[in-house]
Order: C-alpha cells, then structure tokens, then sequence
C-alpha cells in the first residue's frame, strides 16, 4: 500500500481493521468456544452454525471491499506500478493449487446440504446432517489436502522433522502465551460474576430485539477491546447468545451475529494488538490509527452484526 501512494495511517488502518475477519468465519477457534459452551450446545447442534457463519463473513468481507473502494476514491490512490501486477492468467497459473483448499469445504457442505444431501439421506436411511459433522469433517478434510499439496517439502527423516518443530516451538510459544494471557483474563472476569451479573441484568432488560442487538453488540465489543476474541466468547459468549435468542432471533443467526461483534478485536483502540502489530509495520504513532478504526471499522461492524440479528442481512 506505501508503494502506491497509501499514506502509513490509512495502511495500518486498513491492515489493522482487517485483523479480525477471520473470526466471521467457519471454523476459527473463537467459533469452537462458541459452539462448545454449555449455554449455546443446549441451543443449537453445532453443525447449524457454519453455513450462516460464512454467510456472516461474507457480508462482513462485502463490507470491507466496499470500503476500501469508498479509500481509494476519496484519498484519490492510483494503482500501483505496471512492474508489480501480476496477470490473472500468470496468477492462475503459477498458484491454481490454492484453489483446491475449497474442496475440503464443498465436499462436507455438498454431502450435508442440498439435493445430493436428500437423495443420500433417502438412499442410507441417514440423516446427512447428523451423520456427516462439518466440525470435524471440513479441519480434518483440510489438514489431509495440505499435507497432499506439500508432499515433496515435507521431510524425509526424523531428524528434520525434529528441526522444524524444533524452529516452529518459538512461535508457538508466542502464540501459546498470548493465548493463556486471554483466557486468563476470561477466566477473572468470570472469577468476578461478571457472566452471572451480565445475565441477570439482561434477564432483567425487557426489549424489543432491535435494541437488545445493539445492547449485546455494544458489550461484546466493550469487553472485545482488552480480550481476545476466543477470550471473549469464553466469558460471556453463551449469554450474548442466550439473550439474543430470548428476543426470538435463532440460535445459529444470534451466534453469527455474536462472532461478528467479536471480530472487532482487532479494530478496537486502543489496547488491541493487531494495531500496535500493524503501525509498527507502518512506522506510524498507533494513536493516528484509532478514531479512523472506530470510524470505519469498529461502529460499522456493530452495525453489520446488529441487521444480521435482525435478518435484514440474510444469512439463513
């Protein structure tokens, strides 16, 4: 983006904005605290998720696609220089491997969903839904086809796999504190009653669903800033979903739109991380980066999770 022209605020916005997006899609961590807490497991089965899930982040993606335009027009950027394209067809070309990371995906969704799902269901007698779980499925289908993919970069002896576990642990010690720091921040907070006090007081909210959205998207992003997202969903996930669902908004639509308040993690000044991550990047003061983050990523966001809720953005 600098080579183009983009000033470093507006890159480490955008990068930083960009952080979360993947919580608005299957099968991310935070959707599997979601889904395997108490409160939303007695809601729904946790195959119901996925399709609205990726609808959800669709949505969410649209919104950022929308956006950047809205960026490019306004700060009057010009495309980058004719040396750095790449052609689609060269593109294609040189990478159209990537493109088989879909069929993990297609082949669970085709074999639980839609006429081959039926005709399947009529022929064994078997619920394809039910038999067939995406949760499980789709990770495992995944893993098989990369290790497929990357066959020939793979080791060929014990010793050089003990090496790249052995480069790998670092990073995931990073990635494996970060993780224990949120959820212990989670598990405090729940120490604190603050689960049984949210409850009680949305038990006590008598609203109409439009404004219990937006009650529930504004503390899912309050309590978003400080934590993790998967930290989030640890602590007061089941009750946002709860309360969402109390109102009459269905479990699998209430949780997607939970997700998508939470993927404001990364946009929410001023304690997350992707922003100090990206204006590092940048070399820019984080600071510049935060009212521009609450403009057009943070309050947006909550906006797009609210008329999911409310299914003026169809994901079901």
């Amino acid at each position: 983006m600098k080579r183009s022209g983009v000033s470093p605020e507006l890159s480490a916005t955008v990068v930083a904005g960009c952080a979360g997006m993947g919580v608005t899609f299957p099968f991310s961590a935070t959707m599997f605290i979601l889904v395997g807490s108490a409160t939303v497991t007695g809601l729904m089965e946790p195959d119901e998720i996925v399709l609205p899930l990726a609808l959800a982040g669709l949505w969410c993606l649209a919104y950022r696609l929308g956006l950047n335009f809205y960026l490019v027009r306004k700060n009057r950027l010009q495309p980058i220089a004719a040396e750095d394209r790449l052609p689609i067809r060269t593109s294609l070309r040189t990478g159209w491997q990537s493109l088989l990371l879909f069929i993990p995906i297609l082949i669970p969704l085709a074999l639980t969903r839609g006429p081959l799902a039926a005709e399947l269901s009529a022929y064994t007698d078997l619920v394809m839904s039910k038999a067939i779980s995406l949760i499980t499925w789709i990770p495992v289908l995944m893993i098989a086809l990369v290790l497929f993919l990357g066959r020939r970069h793979l080791p060929r002896q014990a010793s050089a796999w003990w090496k790249i576990l052995g480069d790998s642990a670092p990073q995931f010690g990073v990635i494996g504190v970060t993780i224990v720091a949120a959820f212990t921040a989670s598990n405090v907070l729940g120490d604190l009653g603050l689960p049984a006090q949210l409850t009680a007081v949305l038990e006590h909210v008598h609203a109409p669903a439009w404004l219990m959205a937006i009650i529930v998207g504004v503390v899912i992003v309050v309590i978003a800033i400080p934590l993790t997202a998967s930290a989030t969903m640890a602590a007061v996930g089941g009750v946002a979903v709860a309360a969402l669902v109390g109102v009459g908004i269905p479990a699998p639509v209430a949780a997607a739109a939970v997700l998508v308040f939470a993927s404001t993690e990364g946009a929410s000044p001023p304690s997350g991380a992707p922003i100090y991550v990206a204006a590092g990047i940048a070399q820019v003061d984080p600071s510049k980066t935060f009212l521009p983050l609450l403009k057009y990523y943070c309050i947006p966001i909550l906006g797009v999770g609210v008329l999911i809720a409310l299914g003026l953005l169809p994901i079901a």
